[in-house]
This record gives C-alpha cells, structure tokens and sequence, in this order.
C-alpha cells in the first residue's frame, strides 16, 4: 500500500531542527506509523537499514536518539516474558502535531544561519 503524500512530508520546523541523516531517518520511520496518528512505527533498525541503504546501526541508532532527545519521537520500549528487551516502537510525534518539546534553539540557530547566509 502506497503511503499517502502528505503524510510523508517534513514539516517546516523538522527540517531546520534534524541534519541530514537524522531527517531522513525519521522520515523513513513515519511511512511505518499509522496514517492518522503518527503512532506505532515498529520497523527494525536492520529494515530502516536497508530501506535508505545506510550501513551503519550506530548511525540509525543515533538518529533516532537525536530525533526522541529534540522532541519528534516518542520510544516505547517492548520486553519479552523474561523482562528483556526486545523491538521498541516509535510515535512520530511531529505527524500527529504533539512536538511540545522540540528544540526550539536548534531550530533558531539553522534560522539565523540562514539569515547570514542571505545577507552575504
């Protein structure tokens, strides 16, 4: 099933707070949420892997690590019978506009870095 287009796009404020790898990293985490929401997004760090041909776990790791720390995912960690953990799932907490907590420095800095770079 194809994922609708306006689910998938990055809001204005993504954009200015995530670098490159991390965006993508979400971005490609959304199309596993439920549409309406922006929950339960449950793919392996080895399918997020393959899905953007980054060959690294650490690197998808530490995007979603930055993207939980700044406010656009919510982790939900899964254990199994024995309390270890297992898969977590993600909320994209940006699709279902609930981002209370983004950081908004970060997104202030990209903004008067852009200002800069226009003046010059």
């Amino acid at each position: 099933m194809a994922v609708p287009e306006p689910f998938v796009k990055a809001t204005p404020e993504l954009i200015k707070a995530l670098d490159g790898p991390t965006l993508r990293v979400v971005l490609q985490l959304a199309t596993y949420a439920d549409y309406s929401t922006g929950q339960n997004a449950w793919p392996s760090i080895e399918t997020l892997m393959t899905d953007l041909g980054i060959k690294s776990r650490n690197t998808v790791k530490s995007a979603l690590r930055t993207a939980e720390r700044k406010g656009f995912l919510r982790r939900h960690v899964r254990s199994d019978a024995n309390g270890g953990n297992t898969s977590a799932h993600y909320d994209c907490l940006w699709i279902s506009g609930a981002c209370q907590n983004i950081d908004r420095g970060v997104a202030n800095r990209s903004e008067e870095h852009t200002s800069e770079l226009q003046s010059h």
